[in-house]
């Protein structure tokens, strides 16, 4: 009898030790000001309830500190209401979740790198409308996951930051919105490079590779998450799905659809450069409703067999070509005017049947010259807002709408 009531007391006793030991962990915080932590080492085997740091309330790692956190059981980092990260170094390897939050996460400033077999960075929180959040402003992230990199229920604001990301699903994924303002976001491996509902490109510099679509407006459920994609996504279902870029430079190396858009499509401003599929299957534009070209840029190429042109009610002139014949990789591809100007001049990485150029500089009634390399290919004279020419069955347009509107920033409250 006696030893079974020591055996209770032993069992409680270290019950108490670990809760303990979990509450110092939560309460981590690094300041300038008080005793300096260089550096902290978390090393977790044990079946903590979710992560190897865990808090049931909001938590805030803050400072010039570094925070190690190897997470050999579930998630590395977890709170269930509010997760701000400012100004700290965070190295985590987890066995699931690398950084989990519920009703948001904002990071400002901070120097993370996280190796994840599930998502990289994510907040769950998809029952109050204002919740579920991700807010990046700046910083430096290095982050390879098994699932989505960065995953929000709800909406992603960046700000600003550099990104290098390799995901084995979508590289920057939220159910509702996506808006990126500036940075450098490099995705050098993924499904699906950025996806959601709605997606707001204001600035930055982006380069992805994707072996799916590169950039995809999706509804309903992602059904792409079969044949062996570790995630079901889920997306609201409305008919504002829409992609808008305002600035920025683009560049886009799909296997599938180079811009997927089951909605509507506006380039404003900015740059994209599109290598897309080498199978017909796939083009380096699919769009539902329409792809305004109304300012910037537009460079794509790809397989001729699906292809889409901008539509016509775009403010700014296209070109559209399919070539007789496949063309190589590295064969570069230039557009002159009738005083032998060079007007756009592009190196497609990958063999090519078609190329889209949508640019300010073309004019209508003006001829220009397309060349392979140094090789005259064709002459073509500007009749409308999309001039196509070639052995070309398809050069779909869809229908007219209203242009892009700007959402609303639901982080503009955070990270004071």
């Amino acid at each position: 009898m006696k030893n079974k009531k020591n055996s209770k007391y032993i069992i409680i006793a270290t019950v108490l030790i670990i809760i303990a030991i979990i509450i110092v962990i939560v309460s981590i915080k690094f300041e300038k000001n008080k005793e300096k932590v260089d550096q902290i080492n978390i090393n977790a085997s044990i079946e903590y309830d979710d992560g190897a740091i865990f808090s049931k309330d909001d938590l805030t790692i803050n400072g010039t500190g570094t925070l190690n956190v190897n997470a050999n059981y579930l998630d590395g980092i977890v709170s269930k209401d509010e997760l701000k990260i400012i100004g700290t170094t965070i190295n985590v390897i987890s066995n699931d979740d690398g950084i989990r939050g519920k009703d948001y996460i904002g990071i400002k400033e901070a120097n993370i790198a996280v190796n994840a077999n599930s998502d990289g960075i994510k907040s769950t929180n998809d029952t109050d409308e204002a919740k579920g959040f991700i807010l990046i402003d700046n910083g430096n992230f290095n982050i390879d996951s098994s699932d989505d990199s960065i995953h929000s229920n709800g909406n992603i604001i960046i700000n600003n930051g550099t990104f290098e990301i390799a995901s084995g699903d979508d590289g920057i994924h939220a159910d509702e919105s996506i808006t990126i303002n500036d940075g450098i976001i490099n995705i050098s491996k993924s499904y699906e490079g950025i996806e959601s509902s709605k997606i707001d490109i204001n600035g930055g510099n982006i380069n992805l590779v994707s072996s799916d679509d590169g950039i995809n407006i999706a509804g309903g459920n992602d059904s792409s998450s079969i044949n062996g994609r570790p995630g079901q996504n889920n997306f609201s279902s409305n008919s504002d799905q829409t992609l808008t870029i305002n600035n920025g430079y683009i560049v886009i190396d799909a296997t599938g659809d180079g811009i997927d858009i089951n909605g509507a499509g506006y380039i404003n401003g900015g740059t994209v450069v599109v290598n897309g599929p080498t199978n017909s299957g796939n083009g380096a534009l699919d769009y539902d409703s329409v792809f305004q070209v109304n300012g910037g840029t537009l460079i794509a190429v790809g397989a001729s067999g699906m292809m889409q042109t901008p539509s016509s009610d775009s403010s700014i002139y296209s070109i559209s070509y399919v070539y007789s014949n496949t063309q190589q990789a590295n064969t570069k591809v230039t557009i002159k005017n009738s005083d032998d100007e060079e007007i756009i001049s592009y190196t497609p990485s990958k063999n090519y049947e078609s190329v889209i150029i949508s640019t300010e500089q073309l004019k209508k009634g003006e001829t220009y010259t397309i060349y392979s390399n140094e090789e005259t290919v064709q002459e073509i004279t500007i009749n409308n807002i999309v001039t196509s020419v070639g052995n070309s069955n398809s050069g779909i347009q869809g229908g007219g709408m209203n242009k892009g509107q700007m959402q609303e920033n639901p982080g503009e409250r955070m990270m004071h």
